[in-house]
């Protein structure tokens, strides 16, 4: 959230657009069940390795915890979509290589002048679980609910 909070502040004071894209494991409770925390841990590694490798430089990929990460992208949802599908592409690659199948699903919001860090993180949130809800394995950009 810090990460976050700062990125506002650059983005108010030189007129920016950046998006966040939340991310996690699908599944992952299920490949440390039947595989073991140990290659569960290596899973993590290897998925982190790839998000390192798939960001620009200007980009910033965190580990929130357990198996969710965040990415914060330089540009606007178009751009951070274009990162989802070169993180999609990867990890196929990546799961072509492994034992065992590592899957992520990804949501992305970009930031609007009247997003808190909490409010950018929510929407994010949103769209990884509507990307979900659409099977996993895919990415879902934030779209407000219309009432």
């Amino acid at each position: 959230l810090e990460q976050i909070r700062k990125e506002i502040a650059r983005a108010q004071r030189n007129q920016g657009v950046f998006s966040l894209v939340t991310l996690d494991l699908d599944n992952f409770k299920q490949l440390n069940d039947r595989y073991g925390h140990q290659l569960g841990d290596e899973a993590l590694v290897a998925f982190a390795n790839l998000l390192s490798c798939a960001i620009r430089d200007t980009d910033q990929a965190f580990r929130i915890g357990g198996d969710e990460f965040t990415i914060l992208v330089q540009g606007d949802a178009q751009s951070a979509a274009s990162l989802c599908k070169r993180i999609l592409a990867a990890l196929d690659q990546l799961s072509d290589s492994l034992s065992y199948q590592i899957r992520t699903s990804l949501g992305i919001a970009q930031w609007q002048s009247n997003d808190s860090e909490q409010s950018l993180y929510q929407k994010s949130d949103s769209a990884l679980y509507q990307a979900k809800a659409m099977g996993r394995q895919c990415f879902k950009v934030y779209q407000a609910q219309s009432r």
